[in-house]
């Protein structure tokens, strides 16, 4: 039996993607596990936007730095903050970075690559322009979803002993 922790420490960044489409029943099986994610007073403040679409991945990727191999991703999640539905600003990001997580962990285990996508949030006004979404949603990021072409490096974590600042 698979270990939650084997899953943790599997999970890595995909930049590198197969021009293979997915299903959109795998990409909600992602999304229902980040409708599980805590939130502040079980807010649920975060919206999300699934971009399938060949001509709109290619604007979107044109938006970011990554844009070069964002594009061979078989889909976006578009992640949101819904402001309409948020009470305390800073918990409402801690829980759309749960939901996040939730999404990137539920894809390891189903064997799907993704990359957390922050930089394009400086783009914000054109991609809610060509995603037509509510004034009312901020973009909380881009996660890029799809098969793996290759096996994506491991990177290294800081040694525990050097991260835990004290025991009390």
């Amino acid at each position: 039996m698979i270990q939650l922790n084997e899953i943790i420490a599997e999970r890595t960044s995909c930049r590198n993607f197969r021009l293979q489409k997915m299903n959109i029943d795998k990409i909600q099986a992602l999304i229902e596990s980040a409708r599980w994610a805590p939130s502040g007073k079980n807010g649920q403040p975060w919206r999300f936007v699934v971009v399938i679409n060949e001509n709109i991945k290619k604007a979107i990727a044109l938006n970011s730095v990554y844009g070069n191999w964002m594009k061979n991703a078989s889909a976006f999640i578009i992640v949101y903050l819904d402001k309409g539905k948020s009470y305390d600003y800073i918990k409402d990001l801690q829980g759309i970075g749960a939901a996040i997580q939730n999404i990137l962990l539920q894809a390891t285990y189903m064997g799907i690559g993704t990359c957390w996508i922050g930089e394009i949030l400086r783009n914000e006004a054109k991609i809610n322009s060509l995603l037509q979404v509510p004034d009312n949603y901020e973009l909380m990021a881009v996660i890029c979803v799809g098969y793996a072409n290759e096996s994506t490096v491991k990177t290294q974590r800081i040694n525990i002993q050097d991260i835990i600042y004290k025991v009390i």
